[in-house]
């Protein structure tokens, strides 16, 4: 072999290619196996995007729920303060009437009643 000529293409020798062979089919089982442990990414999605959703409606909900209660407590107190208000005017009539019975009453004390034996005197 040596000294020899050589032709263009002329094989010289094989290259052992069992050790590379072996390699290939153990990288494409490891790639299966990988594949196989993939999570499905859209049935993933498809989870999150109904768990979003829920979540939406659910705090949609609440503002709205919120927003009721908010006016039905304006509305009460609203009304709280109606009543305060016609307490109020209901307590300064009592007390007109209460401070100008009071005034008559005085007065008839203090003044004879008409006809009475002052006068005739």
């Amino acid at each position: 072999m040596r000294g020899e000529n050589l032709l263009e293409g002329q094989p010289i020798g094989y290259i052992d290619t069992l050790q590379l062979y072996l390699k290939k089919k153990i990288l494409k089982a490891q790639i299966r196996s990988i594949l196989s442990q993939k999570p499905e990414i859209s049935t993933q999605l498809a989870s999150f995007n109904e768990t979003i959703t829920i979540g939406r409606k659910r705090s949609k909900t609440i503002y709205r729920s919120g927003k009721r209660k908010m006016r039905q407590h304006k509305n009460n107190l609203m009304i709280l303060i109606y009543k305060l208000l016609n307490l109020s005017e209901i307590l300064k009539a009592q007390k007109f009437i209460a401070y100008y019975s009071n005034k008559l009453l005085l007065k008839n004390k203090t003044t004879p009643p008409k006809g009475s034996d002052r006068r005739n005197k």
